[in-house]
């Protein structure tokens, strides 16, 4: 761990400002590789040092996920374990949070689920089916659809991260009107003229019509601005540029702005828009009124809910305010008005007389992720607002002086940048690292891509062997088929990748292989014919292992007898053959009573997941069997152990695919229960409106391996060596399609992308990426044979140097990428390969638990449900017991919200919803909810009195800073008493059966019984480690079982002495660390009992 005063003492005099400067607002313009992170990290510390600031009372807030875990990293360097309790978080990530920890605030502590787009789009349709004919939403194109419906959905997405809600959008289209029907007259007298020179003083007589015209007053929403402001500003500068003689700007003007209607009257453009914007604010707004009454929020719902609560919820607002007592930025030219809007709400407190003690740091020229004409706004509106001082970090300690200098000639071709407004702000970058040697830069043409993709893994491979560290070397493109065909090269070259792309599940081997057997199931459980014609692909498929001639002989068979394919595989003289097909008859019938996520399982060949209450009540009546007798050979052939160990790659690309798959199936449909047609139905939606399901699961064959990656994902990193290729006019500088849907001038809310100033502000970020060495490279004639001309803004700095190859070496270009596909795969490394699961691991009691219990697979069963997460089915008990939770969840935050405890029928109603909500077959439904009921009903008796509107309930630890030792820890506790100011109590609910005491009657109660005992001692780690709670000492736990008749006494008592304790985090701290190593050991010598789990904690315990 680094020293904070050495880390300080090696900052430049404005690095060291920017870090002293504790109290009040700060805004610093930090260009690439000024040290920003390490200026936030060391802020942060500084803060810790010279104030009586507690961690959890410092919010730090990025743009991305990685960032977050960057900046965490780098604190915890510094300042230790106190990094983990200081709460970084994405913007949406802190909504989130917000939410989560305060659920009474929002949707009336009703519960809801995150939409898929599958979800978005069906209840989109809705409404679109029932838009009047003369809705100008209303055009459909032959047989494509609804033309506006996936615009509308794009534009609704874009004005919710503009903060705006349905009804803010449009009061401010209603205001943009009434402007309107006083301006279009009035530019339409001066504006009809063809432009000349005569019109300059008659537009600059009709500015002073602007002064008498204020809208600011009553404008609904004052973060934008009117529309007038707007054109009056747009209309002075092509003034102010025009002077007496030019009329380009005016002609400009009248461009961007105006255009003549059907009457060929002038008028302005997003006047015409008027129907249509009213109209997307409606289907907006009914879009807003379905998706909550089908029980969905959307990704940006959860900042827009935040900021409405917030707005109108002082209690939460002041308690926010007062908790985040200092505030810091990351990427601030990236933030959209939603995370503006939110920030000002954390931010100007209203408490406190002090000015907020925030810093924004960011840099308009890196800004590649902003909304188009605010790249600049966030950065000046936050100077106006909080007239904060500017500090600007001008030394770069990553390039060399050549690379910046040419970055400074490609991003100073822009006009839309803060040098250009702020006279006092200079961006001249200096290289000050003495120990950088000056690189190489070079621009080099070739005849094809081809040409070009041959050549750079060449030169990677030379750099290599002439010493290079691969991980110092980065491959940037604009697009991701880029880095997919340059990858081949590299591949041939025996290069090792790391690549995180993004693939379409739906597409993967693995993932259509089950789509078609559950499509073929279907059509034998439901009504319609049989898919013979599936049956001949099914049967190829590799986990069989049919010899493709039996196939070929069905088929003869099947054909030449006029029989189905099912009935000639079960006479066939096979018996592997015979088994398929009565699995395949098995399968469908199941698939007529049974879930989709069980007969998936089946299809697959997984077990249910089993609770530690399930094996008591196995064997009741109502619980259905869940497997087939003939068990799916698939499992076994992408996802056995050999397989993990031998083809590490491939295993976790295929489970993350997998992953995917179950959890948008999850998704799908809320709380109505999926059977095997809603799989087909699932896909076929996807396949209509064009839908991928993206996984993104990073490639990496070394540790040690060249990084391929696009502009964006690049920011923030650093490189020795980069590669930028395929710099093109139509990659790096194309235009985005026409958009459909135009917002107004005041509400700059699209994506960025389609100005040059969006162009060179990514190609400034790709450049900047490099150290030392940076190689630009272009080619002539695309794959069509057509010309393609390099990129237009960097051309003409350089003098471009044509590369060509020889005859041989353009075979081995050519032939490349077909002899890669057939390349046998690089050796692997198992750990590098898992090490990606463990980015911020945190240890939970189920995870420890899991660990330790051998009787059901101990740290094998571990790496493949916690690590790897191979989904499969819950088990009815398990969605039981989820169900029982969540209604008990609602009942505290109804009594937590109102001040009284709510009726009888108000849980039992929770508890059926959330029943709904788990899916459950008919049979297992029906039954669960008769159980609940009796259930829920003993337990309101039995603890009327005992509810409290001080309990905390569902307690998550997972952002509370929970460290021991170096192990971090989280978990979620079911209910916290407060005994007295010093003491807490924590309850944990159990269903199913109960224990009259800690021995345990035979193996399976004892095993439990262990299992519980360290839950209830990890709890009082997590709370006498966590920060939220160090005023207060835990002495009890205590398991309350939800289900004790009136016989059974419903609570076990645990004291949590010191011994126990003591061992526990012995124990915790041992497993934490043989978890983040990869370090599972052999249990094989030990027995799958309590003997043997007692054993192997024992040897842990000792390890440490």
């Amino acid at each position: 761990m680094q020293d904070f005063k050495e880390a300080y003492n090696q900052l430049n005099k404005t690095q060291k400002q920017a870090v002293d400067t504790v109290y009040g607002p700060l805004l610093v313009v930090a260009g690439p590789g000024s040290g920003k992170t390490q200026i936030l990290s060391l802020r942060v510390a500084n803060i810790l040092q010279k104030t009586d600031t507690l961690p959890g009372n410092i919010l730090c807030l990025t743009f991305t996920d990685a960032a977050a875990v960057n900046m965490r990293k780098r604190l915890a360097s510094i300042i230790g374990k106190d990094a983990y309790r200081v709460a970084i978080h994405t913007f949406h990530g802190f909504g989130t949070e917000i939410i989560s920890r305060h659920p009474e605030f929002f949707y009336n502590a009703a519960s809801f689920s995150p939409a898929d787009e599958i979800a978005q789009i069906e209840c989109l349709s809705k409404i679109f089916k029932n838009l009047s004919y003369d809705n100008p939403l209303n055009k459909t194109y032959f047989n494509q659809g609804f033309s506006y419906l996936k615009p509308t959905l794009k534009a609704i997405g874009q004005v919710k991260k503009a903060g705006l809600s349905p009804e803010e959008f449009l009061e401010i289209i209603n205001h943009n009107q009434k402007i309107f029907e006083i301006l279009n007259p009035l530019f339409e007298s001066i504006f009809s003229k063809t432009i000349s020179k005569s019109i300059i003083p008659e537009a600059k007589k009709m500015m002073t019509a602007f002064e008498t015209l204020n809208f600011s007053k009553d404008f609904p929403v004052p973060h934008f601005g009117p529309i007038n402001e707007i054109i009056k500003k747009n209309l002075l500068l092509a003034l102010d540029e025009s002077g007496d003689e030019s009329t380009k700007p005016l002609t400009a003007f009248k461009s961007r702005w105006l255009i003549r209607n059907e009457e060929k009257r002038i008028c302005f453009k997003d006047s015409l828009n008027f129907e249509k914007m009213t109209a997307l604010g409606r289907v907006y707004k009914e879009y807003s009124e379905i998706m909550r009454e089908s029980g969905y929020f959307d990704f940006d719902d959860m900042l827009l809910d935040t900021i409405q609560t917030l707005q109108q919820n002082k209690v939460l607002r002041y308690e926010l305010q007062e908790q985040y007592q200092f505030i810091l930025v990351d990427e601030f030219q990236d933030t959209n008005d939603a995370q503006m809007r939110l920030l000002d709400l954390i931010a100007q407190s209203e408490i406190s007389p002090n000015e907020p003690n925030l810093m924004a740091v960011g840099d308009d020229d890196q800004a590649v992720y902003k909304f188009q004409g605010a790249e600049l706004s966030n950065i000046l509106d936050f100077q106006e607002r909080y007239k904060a001082p500017i500090i600007s970090l001008l030394e770069n300690y990553r390039s060399t002086q050549e690379i910046l200098e040419l970055a400074k000639q490609i991003i100073r071709q822009g006009e839309n940048r803060l040098e250009n407004k702020l006279e006092e702000l200079k961006k001249d970058l200096v290289a000050i690292n003495p120990k950088k040697q000056t690189g190489e830069i070079s621009f080099k043409s070739f005849p094809t891509n081809v040409h070009e993709f041959h050549w750079v893994a060449k030169k990677i491979s030379g750099l290599i062997k002439a010493g290079e560290e691969p991980n110092e070397i980065a491959i940037i493109a604009r697009e991701h088929k880029i880095l997919q065909e340059v990858s081949t090269y590299l591949q041939k070259q025996k290069v090792p990748v790391s690549y995180e792309r993004q693939r379409d599940v739906l597409t993967q081997p693995h993932i259509k292989q089950i789509i078609t057997i559950a499509e073929y199931v279907s059509s034998l459980s439901g009504k319609s014919e049989s898919e013979d014609n599936l049956l001949p692909e099914i049967l190829s498929y590799p986990f069989w292992e049919i010899d493709r001639i039996k196939i070929w002989q069905i088929s003869l068979t099947a054909n030449k007898e006029r029989k189905p394919w099912l009935e000639s595989m079960l006479e066939f003289p096979d018996k592997k053959i015979n088994a398929i097909a009565r699995f395949l008859i098995d399968l469908s019938g199941i698939a007529k009573y049974e879930t989709l996520e069980h007969v998936l399982d089946s299809i697959i060949g997984s077990p249910v997941a089993l609770t530690d209450e399930e094996e008591v009540v196995e064997n009741v009546s109502y619980l259905t069997p869940h497997t087939t007798h003939r068990s799916s050979p698939l499992k076994e052939y992408y996802f056995s152990k050999e397989n993990l160990k031998h083809n590490t790659q491939e295993y976790l690309l295929f489970l993350s695919a997998l992953r995917v798959f179950y959890g948008a199936l999850r998704e799908y449909k809320q709380g109505e229960i999926l059977k095997i047609q809603d799989l087909v139905e699932f896909v076929k939606i996807h396949q209509e409106h064009k839908l991928s399901l993206p996984d993104q699961t990073p490639f990496i064959d070394s540790q040690n391996a060249v990084n391929l990656m696009t502009a964006h994902k690049a920011k923030g990193q650093e490189f020795n060596t980069v590669f930028v290729l395929s710099c093109q006019n139509d990659i790096w500088a194309k235009t985005k399609n026409f958009s459909l849907l135009s917002f107004p001038g005041n509400l700059s809310i699209a994506p960025a992308g389609d100005t040059q100033d969006d162009q060179l502000r990514l190609f400034y970020v790709a450049l900047t990426r490099s150290k030392r060495n940076l190689f630009l490279s272009s080619y002539e004639t695309n794959e069509k044979g057509d010309p393609s001309l390099a990129l237009n803004f960097i051309v003409n700095k350089f003098s471009l140097k044509e590369d060509t190859l020889d005859n041989d070496e353009i075979i081995e270009a050519i032939s490349s990428p077909i002899l890669a596909l057939h390349a046998p795969p690089f050796k692997n490394n198992e750990k590098i390969l898992l090490e990606q699961f463990l980015q911020e691991y945190k240890l939970s009691p189920t995870h420890l638990n899991n660990f330790l219990d051998l009787s059901r697979g101990g740290p094998q069963n571990f790496i493949e449900q916690n690590l790897l997460f191979f989904p499969q089915a819950k088990s009815p008990s398990g969605s039981f017991g989820s169900a029982i939770h969540k209604a008990v969840e609602q009942l505290h935050v109804y009594l937590k919200n109102q001040g009284e405890l709510p009726k009888l029928d108000f849980l039992l109603q929770k508890f059926e919803q959330a029943l709904k909500n788990e899916r459950l077959g008919d049979q297992d439904f029906s039954q669960y909810l008769l159980r609940g009921r009796l259930i829920l009903k003993n337990y309101f008796d039995r603890n009327q009195n005992n509810f409290s509107q001080t309990d905390q309930i569902e307690v998550n630890f997972r952002n509370r800073g929970v460290v021991l030792g170096e192990a971090l820890l989280t978990g979620k506790i079911d209910k916290i008493k407060e005994m007295d100011p010093k003491e807490i109590i924590v309850f944990d609910l159990k269903t199913g059966q109960s224990l009259s005491n800690w021995q345990g009657k035979g193996e399976y109660e004892k095993i439990k019984a262990y299992k519980y005992k360290n839950q209830l001692g990890f709890y009082k780690l997590l709370i006498e480690n966590s920060q939220d709670f160090l005023k207060y000492k835990i002495n009890q736990g205590i398991l309350e079982f939800i289900e004790a008749s009136k016989n059974d006494n419903p609570i076990l008592e645990l004291n949590l002495e010191k011994d126990f304790i003591d061992r526990l985090s012995k124990l915790v701290q041992t497993v934490y660390s043989r978890i983040v190593s990869l370090d599972f050991p052999d249990v094989s010598k030990y027995s799958p009992d309590i003997k043997g789990i007692l054993e192997f904690e024992e040897s842990l315990v000792n390890s440490n």
